[in-house]
């Protein structure tokens, strides 16, 4: 994906549509046809939002949405539950490369959680919502709206849609 950013020709530009197609063919066969889901569920990414900008030094974490923009399916997204800093605080398992070894990439596990610039802040995101994304098959996005119904429904009240406010804070300025 980030070889295809930037300027190109147009016999550059067919040939990596050419790509993305044959690869849009491929994930349609393996997880549509192959194991004939009606839909998935999925994470939206690793970790709640961030603060605004900030995907700029953490693009990689948007590959969760990125794929299903690529295989033309469509998606929705559910918020789930809330950001609660005494629950959802940074230990040193997602904190320390070091401890169990780390999760992906040090440096962007630096950049996320750690030092006084860290992205991830418990305490200023209280309240942010954390959500999952229901996928489904190119062209069925009614079938997609009716999957979000039988989530929300499941997961029953949450404090979420309308009449529901969060306790207003002001917004940090990162």
């Amino acid at each position: 994906m980030l070889q295809a950013l930037g300027m190109k020709s147009v016999r550059e530009f067919w040939a990596l549509t050419y790509e993305l197609q044959e690869y849009a063919r491929m994930f349609n066969q393996e997880v549509w046809e192959k194991y004939r889901f009606d839909g998935m569920i999925a994470p939206v990414q690793a970790i709640p939002a961030l603060p605004h900008e900030s995907m700029t030094y953490v693009a990689s974490l948007s590959v969760s949405t990125i794929l299903y923009s690529i295989v033309d399916s469509p998606v929705g997204t559910i918020p789930v539950t809330r950001v609660d800093p005494a629950l959802d605080g940074v230990t040193a398992e997602w904190s320390d490369p070091e401890v169990d070894g780390g999760h992906g990439s040090p440096l962007i596990e630096r950049l996320i959680y750690n030092g006084k610039r860290a992205l991830y802040n418990p305490q200023s995101m209280a309240g942010l919502p954390v959500g999952v994304q229901i996928i489904g098959k190119k062209w069925e996005e009614e079938k997609v709206i009716q999957m979000m119904k039988v989530v929300d429904r499941a997961l029953g009240e949450r404090g979420f849609g309308p009449g529901h406010r969060l306790e207003q804070k002001p917004i940090p300025h990162w």
